[in-house]
């Protein structure tokens, strides 16, 4: 059965936007209160090795993810199988694996990096798991589905951290339960909605039983997603690189580092929400080759970013200090100036998202690669220039003017597609 079943009646952007959003600010609520609970009950130091064990995994795991889940949702005509999918993203586990198992000697040799690292490549693999499963749902205009599996992800994971946490005064062992509670949500909640909408293609008892055809199919998807994947590595390079370099001049800056950047974090995880909402729109509006709906689509996303990265650059300014005290402790809140940086990073990161999906969605492969080399080596230069002699502040900056160089090149490339999709055909 196809995985392109529409809903009954056609299902709003906003009623779809609504669950993503719930769904994602529910994720990103439930990783704030693990990182306050860990900055209260462990400190920063341990923060810290958590901040690098992430930064340390973050490249690795989007490599491996291959952008597979907008690939999914983006395939309006149904060229691969759900299972297609399902066999080149464990083969990205499997290479995610290894990798970590060269980088991290190189990066730490700190025994409980290396096992913060081997918790969160598990959950990797679980959460990539359901969101294969996230984009059939997408694409089948089933949002509800993805935003009761990503909320019930965040209450789980919260509470068995905070349990765990509580009672063996362990974060290593609290990130472990946290760790059941998304396989308890991807094998308890994900495939089965699958299977029960009809989506046979969910079925994993064949994963493993490749035909001449199936490897042919695989091999053609892989050429597809290895340019997506390889692009993905820009934004995580660009996020690991300040902490890497921050993480061999002081752990415990790094904690703070970690804690305070994810604020504006949960807010481009709730324009994510929204760019997956839109990207089977856009690609749909690009196949029809209608500019005037594409535009009316990223003017939406990006005057909700501007609205609600506007917001959060306030609320920082006016009530920054007090709320960070009362979230962290009080010594979080001594650098309120670093966290208003890591805002209007964050405010640029989200204005660009809406264009970064149609990028995406588009298959604008040639233009991301040139876009993504330049803003790697932008970000090394900026970090190695600035975090050794600046430390926490040094990162900061090099966030910002990394995340304004993205925004504004995002968006100069969407200009130019637009422009050569208007012209007409010769």
């Amino acid at each position: 059965m196809s995985t392109q079943a529409s809903p009954a009646a056609p299902v709003r952007i906003r009623h779809e936007a609504l669950w993503m959003f719930v769904g994602q600010m529910a994720v990103a609520l439930s990783q704030w209160g693990i990182l306050a609970f860990g900055a209260k009950q462990v400190g920063p130091e341990m923060l810290g090795r958590y901040g690098l064990a992430a930064a340390i995994l973050g490249p690795i795991a989007l490599l491996a993810s291959m952008n597979l889940r907008v690939l999914l949702a983006t395939d309006v005509e149904s060229r691969w199988r759900f299972v297609d999918y399902l066999r080149l993203r464990m083969a990205g586990i499997a290479a995610a694996t290894g990798a970590s198992l060269l980088l991290t000697p190189l990066v730490s040799r700190d025994p409980i990096v290396w096992v913060i690292v081997a918790i969160l490549l598990v959950q990797k693999g679980l959460e990539g798991a359901s969101e294969l499963h996230y984009g059939l749902f997408q694409r089948a205009h089933q949002a509800p589905l993805i935003g009761r599996s990503l909320l019930g992800r965040a209450v789980l994971a919260l509470l068995a951290f905070a349990v765990i946490l509580g009672i063996t005064d362990s974060f290593v062992a609290a990130l472990g339960a946290q760790t059941i509670a998304c396989a308890a949500l991807a094998w308890g909640h994900d495939r089965p909605q699958a299977v029960r909408m009809g989506l046979r293609e969910a079925r994993v008892a064949d994963v493993g039983k490749l035909q001449a055809d199936d490897r042919a199919r695989v091999r053609e998807l892989l050429r597809l997603a290895l340019p997506y994947s390889l692009l993905s590595l820009a934004p995580a390079l660009m996020a690991a690189f300040p902490r890497w370099l921050l993480g061999q001049v002081d752990l415990g800056a790094l904690g703070y580092f970690t804690a305070l950047i994810y604020a504006p974090t949960a807010l481009s995880l709730m324009m994510t929400a929204l760019g997956q909402v839109l990207a089977p729109r856009l690609a749909r509006g690009w196949v029809a080759r209608d500019v005037r709906a594409l535009r009316a689509l990223l003017v939406r996303g990006a005057a909700v970013a501007a609205v609600l990265g506007a917001a959060a650059v306030l609320a920082v300014v006016l009530v920054g200090v007090p709320v960070v005290a009362w979230l962290y402790t009080p010594d979080y809140a001594i650098y309120n100036d670093e966290l208003l940086l890591l805002t209007v990073a964050g405010c640029l990161q989200m204005i660009s998202t809406t264009a970064g999906f149609a990028l995406s969605a588009w298959r604008r492969i040639v233009d991301k690669r040139r876009q993504a080399v330049a803003l790697i080596v932008g970000n090394i230069v900026l970090s190695g220039v600035l975090v050794p002699d600046h430390g926490f502040t040094g990162a900061c900056w090099a966030v910002l003017l990394t995340a304004a160089a993205h925004c504004a090149s995002n968006w100069w490339l969407v200009r130019r597609a637009l422009r050569t999709l208007a012209a007409p055909a010769p």
